[in-house]
C-alpha cells in the first residue's frame, strides 16, 4: 500500500495501464471511487439548492452599485459551461495515483453522480426560492453535455485499458453491456437537442428525451460497480414526483378558439364553466400554463400524460380576478380546437424582482376613491361590473412594486406577457411603455379584444414586407376581414414622421445597437414561440428616425409623469375590463356591413403609434426611462421655464435610483431578448427575461 501515498494530484500525470487484483487494492479504489461520487452527487445539490439562490439574491442586490458585476451577465452561458466544467474536472482527477483504473472509474462514477441533479433542474416548477424553471434550462442543458463527456470519457478509456491489457473481450460482458446502451441513449438524447434537429423536429426530441432518460436511470443502476442505489433512488423519485406534480395539477377543459389572424389565434377558457377559480392559482400577471391534448384512447392518453408529456406553455394574457383564462397564441400544427379537449397545468408565476404579491385584503383609501368612481359611471351594471372592478382594483393593490417606469419590448404572440403587467402596473401609478413588433398588419386586431386598454403606452412596429405608410382614415372595414387574410396593402399612402424631442447623452453608445429583424415562421413544437429577431449589426440608431409615423401627426414620444391624484382621477374601467366572449365572437366574424364594429376598430388603429419597419432602442427609449423626455413648460417661482432647463437645473436629475428602479423586459425569442438585454445592461437598467426557449 506504499505505492498509494504517492504524489496523487498534479496538472498533467503520467497514467499508467495497469489494473491490480490484490483484494485490498480493489477495496481502497472502490472506496475513493464511492467517495467522489458521494462528493459530485451532494456538492452539485449543495450549489444548485443553496448557493445558486444566493448568488442569484447578491447579483440582483449589489450589480446596481457596481457596475463591474454586471459584466458578469454577458458572460452568462460562458460562466456556466466553465463552472460546471471545473467542478466535475476537480472532482475526477484528485487521488487517482497515475492509475487508469482510478481515472476511468471515476470518469463514469462522476457522470452518473451528476444525474440526480440534472433531473432535479428539470422539475416544474422549480422547488428554489423565487426560481422559475426557465431560468434552470441552460444550467440543465449544459450540465447534461459535461455528463455525456465524462461517459465517452468513461468509454473511451475503458476501451484503451482493456486493449492495452489485452482483455478487450471484457467489454461484452453483461454488465458492461448495459453501459454501452446507457451511453447510446447519452448520445441519441444530445444529437436530438442540437438546435438544427431540435427545432426541426421538436417533437421527436421531447419524446426521445423523456424515454431514454427513464431508460439510462435504469441501466446505469444495472451498470455500476461499486452499486449506485441512492443515485437510482434519487433519479426515480424526481421523476416519479414528476409525474405525480402533473397528476394533481392538471385540469382537463374545454376551450374557445377564435381566429385572429393568419398568424395569431385567442383561446379563452371559462373558470366557472370548469371549476377553475379553486383549482388554478396565478398570483402574478405573466403567468404561464402548459398544455397538452387529451386523448380518448386510454394507452394513448397515458402515454402523452405522464411518460412524455409534450405540454406547450404559453402565457396567460388575463389576470387571475378575471371570469376566464385568455391565451394568445401564435398559430402552429398543435392543433387547438373547440371539439377537442386539453389537461392544463399550472400555473407558473414570473420571477419578478420589481413585483411582488402580498395576501394583503385591506383597502385603502384610494381604492375606495375608485370603486366610487366607478360605481358612479356603471349604474346600469351595478351588481356585477363594478363589483368586478372593485375586485380587480383591490387584487392589484397588493402588489408591492419597486419600479418607476418598465419599458417591455415584446413580439407577436408576446404581447400576452405585456398585457397584464400593463394592467397591474398601470392601477400601481407606474409608468409603463410597450414596443411591440409584428408582421401582418391584422394582427392589431388583439387590441380589439383589450380595447379599454391605454394605448397611448403602446408602439407597434410592423415588418411585413407588403405593409406600407398609411392614412387609416383610408382604410376599408374589408382590409380586417378575416375571409381575406393574405390581401395586400399596396394602395396605402405614405406620411411623414414628426420628429421627436429628446435630450443629450453621454457615455452610450447608441450606433452599437441594430434593429430587430423581421418575424419568421413559427416552428410547430418548438417549447417557444419561434418568430425569430436577429440582432443587424450594420443598422444605426437614425433608422429609427427614418421609421414612418402612421398613425398621427401630432403625437410625440414624451410620457409624462403623472402624481398620484392624476393617476387616480385617469384610472376608469379602462384599465380592469377584460375581453368578453361576445366581443370575440363579433370582431372575428367581421361582416361588410357591420359598420359599427368597423369603426371600432378604425378608432383603435388611429390611437395607436403605429410605425413601418423594425424598432432601434436608443436615445429616445433612454430618456423616456430616465424620465427626461420633453413634458412641456414648467411653472416655477420665477414663471414659465422650459423643462429641458429645469432638468440642467437639477443636479440630481440623473440618481442612482433612478437606473435602480427603472426596468425594461425583453419578451420573446432569444434574438429578441438578447438585443434587449444587452441594451439594458449597456444603459444601466435592471433588466428581466421571459423566454420559453430551450
Amino acid at each position: 500500500m506504499d505505492e498509494l501515498h504517492t504524489d496523487s494530484f498534479s496538472l498533467l500525470p503520467h497514467y499508467d495501464y495497469i489494473y491490480k487484483t490484490d483484494p485490498v487494492y480493489k477495496k481502497f479504489r472502490k472506496l475513493i471511487t464511492k467517495n467522489y461520487g458521494l462528493a459530485s452527487l451532494f456538492g452539485s445539490l449543495f450549489i444548485i439548492i443553496f448557493l445558486y439562490p444566493l448568488w442569484n439574491h447578491l447579483i440582483f442586490k449589489y450589480s446596481p452599485k457596481f457596475k463591474s458585476l454586471k459584466k458578469l451577465f454577458k458572460y452568462k452561458l460562458f460562466n456556466i459551461i466553465f463552472f460546471w466544467s471545473l467542478f466535475s474536472l476537480l472532482l475526477c482527477f484528485p487521488q487517482t495515483y497515475n492509475d487508469m483504473s482510478f481515472l476511468t472509474k471515476r470518469f463514469g462514477r462522476v457522470s452518473a453522480s451528476l444525474l440526480p441533479t440534472l433531473l432535479f433542474l428539470s422539475i416544474r416548477p422549480s422547488p428554489l426560492p423565487e426560481t422559475l424553471y426557465l431560468a434552470l434550462l441552460p444550467i440543465h442543458k449544459w450540465l447534461g453535455r459535461i455528463i455525456v463527456l465524462l461517459a465517452i470519457f468513461h468509454t473511451h478509456t475503458y476501451c484503451a485499458l482493456y486493449f492495452h491489457l489485452n482483455k478487450f473481450n471484457k467489454i461484452y460482458k453483461l454488465e458492461n453491456l448495459y453501459g454501452w446502451f446507457a451511453l447510446l441513449g447519452f448520445l441519441s438524447i444530445t444529437l436530438s437537442s442540437l438546435p438544427i434537429i431540435r427545432r426541426k423536429y421538436f417533437k421527436f426530441f421531447y419524446i426521445n428525451h423523456y424515454i431514454w432518460t427513464w431508460i439510462i436511470v435504469v441501466l446505469i443502476n444495472l451498470h455500476s460497480r461499486p452499486s449506485a442505489n441512492l443515485l437510482t433512488f434519487l433519479n426515480i423519485a424526481i421523476l416519479t414526483y414528476q409525474i405525480y406534480h402533473r397528476l394533481i395539477h392538471s385540469i382537463k377543459v374545454n376551450i374557445q378558439s377564435f381566429n385572429l389572424s393568419s398568424n395569431l389565434k385567442i383561446v379563452k377558457i371559462y373558470k366557472d364553466d370548469q371549476n377553475l377559480s379553486n383549482f388554478f392559482q396565478s398570483n402574478l400577471p405573466g403567468s404561464h400554463l402548459r398544455m397538452m391534448r387529451y386523448y380518448k384512447n386510454p394507452f394513448k392518453n397515458l402515454f402523452f400524460r405522464f411518460i412524455t408529456p409534450l405540454a406547450h406553455p404559453y402565457t396567460i394574457a388575463s389576470l387571475p380576478t378575471d371570469n376566464s383564462i385568455i391565451l394568445i397564441i401564435r398559430n402552429s400544427k398543435f392543433e387547438l380546437n373547440n371539439n377537442y379537449q386539453y389537461y392544463i397545468t399550472g400555473s407558473y408565476d414570473p420571477d419578478f424582482h420589481f413585483l411582488k404579491y402580498t395576501d394583503n385584503n385591506n383597502n385603502n383609501k384610494f381604492i375606495d376613491k375608485i370603486s366610487n368612481k366607478l360605481s358612479r359611471s356603471n349604474q346600469n351594471n351595478k351588481n356585477n361590473k363594478n363589483q368586478r372592478y372593485k375586485n380587480i382594483i383591490s387584487f392589484c393593490e397588493n402588489y408591492e412594486s419597486s419600479a418607476s417606469r418598465v419599458l417591455m419590448v415584446v413580439g407577436g404572440s408576446g404581447i400576452s406577457f405585456a398585457l397584464p403587467l400593463l394592467r397591474v402596473l398601470s392601477i400601481k401609478g407606474i409608468e409603463c411603455k410597450i414596443i411591440y413588433v409584428i408582421k401582418d398588419v391584422k394582427d392589431l386586431r388583439i387590441f380589439r379584444f383589450f380595447n379599454l386598454i391605454d394605448l397611448n403606452s403602446i408602439e407597434v412596429y410592423i415588418t411585413g414586407k407588403n405593409f406600407q405608410e398609411t392614412d387609416f382614415s383610408k382604410l376599408n372595414i374589408d382590409d380586417f376581414d378575416d375571409d381575406q387574410p393574405d390581401k395586400d396593402f399596396n394602395h396605402l399612402e405614405n406620411q411623414e414622421q414628426i420628429s421627436y424631442l429628446s435630450g443629450s447623452l453621454t457615455g452610450v453608445d447608441f450606433n452599437n445597437y441594430g434593429s430587430i429583424n423581421d418575424l419568421e415562421t413559427n416552428n410547430d413544437y418548438q417549447e417557444f414561440d419561434y418568430t425569430f429577431f436577429e440582432p443587424n449589426t450594420t443598422a444605426t440608431a437614425t433608422t429609427a428616425n427614418n421609421n414612418t409615423n402612421i398613425a398621427n401627426k401630432n403625437w410625440n414620444l414624451k410620457s409624462p409623469r403623472l402624481n398620484k391624484e392624476i393617476h387616480e382621477n385617469s384610472i376608469t374601467s379602462s384599465i380592469a375590463e377584460s375581453p368578453s366572449s361576445s366581443m370575440l365572437r363579433r370582431i372575428i366574424s367581421i361582416d361588410e356591413q357591420d359598420s359599427e364594429v368597423g369603426m371600432k376598430m378604425m378608432d383603435i388603429m388611429k390611437r395607436l403609434k403605429i410605425y413601418k419597419g423594425r424598432p432601434v432602442l436608443g436615445e429616445q427609449e433612454y430618456n423616456w426611462c430616465i424620465e427626461t423626455t420633453c413634458t412641456g413648460p414648467i411653472f416655477n417661482s420665477n414663471g414659465t421655464i422650459c423643462c429641458r432647463e429645469a432638468i440642467n437645473n437639477d443636479e440630481n436629475n440623473v440618481k442612482l435610483n433612478k437606473f435602480e428602479n427603472c426596468w425594461v423586459i425583453g419578451v420573446g425569442p432569444p434574438g429578441l431578448v438578447e438585443k434587449t438585454k444587452v441594451w439594458a445592461r449597456d444603459c444601466g437598467f435592471q433588466f428581466h427575461e421571459e423566454s420559453f426557449s430551450v
